[in-house]
């Protein structure tokens, strides 16, 4: 919260809850606690709302008419909730915060693996927006969720495709 320019809500909301967490466990000591971080979570979902499916049926739909000129951050659902049993599990998890991020990709690169599913009748762009493709690095650094939780992150093309096969094996899309 402290940052030039402020958080959104959302981010705000999270970094606040963590904060009291650990000023809880601080001023009551006596127990452990762990706090999981993830980027923006993705893969096979077992329903059909929320963000991230939102976001894969707008890319399968066609919702932008051109493939956008930037990068994001992703991990998979079912990394995120590994991550979450290994956290109760280990016993040098405890008092730990862990970011649960995969890697910084170019959008052009997730609409490329979904592509192929425009011959199943998605509508997934294939054309460039105009502009530069920004990739501003990889800044986050995982190493202890790796290192601790021992998670060996999904590859980014396997979380995609397996949640556009999801969504159009229901006929979601």
């Amino acid at each position: 919260p402290d940052r030039p320019g402020g958080l959104m809500d959302y981010a705000k909301s999270k970094t606040l809850a963590e904060r009291a967490a650990w000023d809880y466990q601080a001023a009551n000591p006596g127990f452990d606690i762990v706090t999981i971080l993830p980027c923006f979570i993705m893969g096979p979902a077992p329903t059909g709302d929320g963000e991230s499916v939102a976001y894969m049926k707008d890319i399968l739909r066609g919702s932008k008419g051109a493939v956008p000129r930037s990068s994001m951050s992703f991990v998979d659902v079912r990394d995120v909730a590994l991550a979450h049993l290994r956290a109760v599990q280990l016993p040098e998890a405890a008092n730990q915060r862990f970011i649960l991020y995969n890697e910084r990709v170019l959008l052009r690169d997730v609409y490329g693996w979904l592509s192929k599913y425009n011959d199943r009748g998605a509508k997934v762009p294939t054309t460039l927006a105009e502009g530069e493709d920004t990739l501003d690095g990889d800044p986050i650094d995982n190493s202890r969720s790796k290192t601790v939780l021992k998670i060996e992150y999904t590859p980014l093309a396997k979380t995609m495709t397996d949640h556009a096969e999801q969504l159009l094996a229901a006929a979601a899309i």
